[in-house]
């Protein structure tokens, strides 16, 4: 077996867990949480990898590739807009529900667009195969969708109104639309290759080098995300939160970002070893583990304690069908 698989199963496990601190955090708002976790995620940490390891990405790379990274800058924006929208449905659906339904179509978008665009290709008769394990990822989302709304059907308390239809039908189109818009950081990739092979040549480490590609696309998601993010805080909860926030807190949101960067960057350097299938079958598995982690963790801290049988039944059928679907590219790959 290739090595490589070895670090996609990390970075999906990694991946599959990085909202889960947030759970702990108790005076933070989620929004504010949010920002913290975007200047940790999107700024510190790529700019210190990046100034530390990698300077010639400055003096040689960037100038020697303008049109590389305003495509991969471009790419930021649309993930900054899906990573956004994914902030926003998590206190809707729930952590492992939202993460679900968001990582089904970021694999789904994020595996036909390399295709499509041509910066990536799959072995001959791959065809078929490649599109049974994308149309399951389809038949996934539907069945994790309808497990959110029958849940929601059973949220009603004495105090409090179950969520209507329409209700749960936007929550889910919310996570759609954050998964397909966040699949551009994916592609970003795919544009950004040259950038990652003229850094490695110039005697940049492999992680490193990554960030030729990061710089640039994080950057684009940081404008996005932090704007949104701050106007709501400002015209909502206010910024009084951080000054009574305890440590802990400010160390949980901060640990959103280290293991968000740590499973995306663990990716990026391990999915190249795979070929150039890396950025369809690296990208579908990494997406399966972390949808399994993300299950996980949500029967661990009782997502899906108050959901019905019918709900929870759906819902497990749902994360079989997602995993199958991932068996079946791995294998493809």
């Amino acid at each position: 077996m290739n090595p490589a698989w070895l670090g996609i199963l990390l970075a999906g496990c990694l991946s599959g867990s990085f909202a889960i601190p947030a759970k702990k955090v108790r005076r933070l708002a989620w929004d504010q949480t949010w920002l913290i976790y975007c200047v940790v995620a999107l700024v510190l940490i790529p700019a210190s990898l990046a100034i530390g390891f990698a300077p010639v990405l400055f003096e040689t790379v960037f100038p020697a590739h303008p049109v590389a990274v305003m495509l991969v800058a471009g790419c930021g924006v649309g993930w900054g807009i899906g990573a956004l929208l994914f902030a926003v449905s998590i206190p809707r659906l729930g952590f492992s529900l939202a993460y679900a339904i968001v990582c089904g179509a970021v694999t789904l978008v994020g595996s036909v667009g390399p295709l499509v665009l041509g910066t990536a290709k799959i072995g001959p008769g791959e065809g078929a195969q490649l599109a049974a394990g994308l149309g399951l990822l389809i038949v996934a989302i539907g069945v994790s969708s309808w497990a959110s709304i029958l849940r929601d059907r059973a949220a009603a308390t004495a105090e409090k109104a179950a969520p209507t239809l329409m209700a749960s039908l936007i929550g889910v189109a919310v996570a759609i639309m954050a998964g397909a818009l966040s699949a551009m950081l994916n592609i970003a990739f795919a544009y950004g290759g040259p950038m990652i092979a003229q850094a490695t040549a110039s005697g940049v480490t492999p992680v490193a080098a990554s960030m030729a590609v990061w710089l640039p696309a994080l950057s684009g998601g940081f404008v996005i995300n932090a704007t949104a993010t701050a106007w709501k805080i400002h015209h909502g909860e206010g910024w009084q939160g951080y000054r009574e926030a305890p440590a802990s807190d400010w160390l949980r949101a901060a640990s959103l970002g280290l293991l968000w960067l740590g499973g995306i960057v663990t990716y990026s350097v391990t999915s190249p070893a795979l070929g150039q299938a890396g950025a369809v079958y690296g990208w579908a598995v990494n997406g399966g583990i972390s949808i399994l982690v993300s299950a996980a963790w949500g029967i661990r801290t009782g997502e899906w304690k108050h959901a019905h049988r019918d709900a929870r039944l759906w819902a497990m059928a749902g994360v079989v069908l997602f995993l199958a679907a991932f068996a079946i590219l791995a294998a493809a790959g």
